[in-house]
């Protein structure tokens, strides 16, 4: 399973189509505290990645390979929010 769901924490792992962005963006939207785990991520869709951005998730574990630096840029710059969906 590409995602699982626990109390404060989705762990993404191998890779993450884009049928999962919806799911995975409501689940943020219940609780903004909640983290996401990339450890174990290969690939994911772009759209997962913009529901990251979206809600400025939190990343408890970042993956071991890869260059992630730019998510991370992106997520604390908070560059989306409500104004830039009018």
């Amino acid at each position: 399973m590409p995602i699982i769901f626990k109390q404060k924490v989705a762990a993404l792992d191998g890779n993450c189509e884009i049928d999962l962005a919806e799911e995975l963006d409501l689940w943020l939207a219940e609780n903004p505290k909640r983290q996401v785990n990339l450890k174990k991520l290969t690939h994911a869709h772009t759209a997962l990645y913009q529901v990251l951005i979206k809600h400025q998730t939190g990343i408890s574990v970042w993956p071991e390979a890869g260059e992630w630096g730019w998510l991370k840029r992106a997520i604390d710059a908070g560059l989306y929010n409500a104004e830039s969906q009018a």
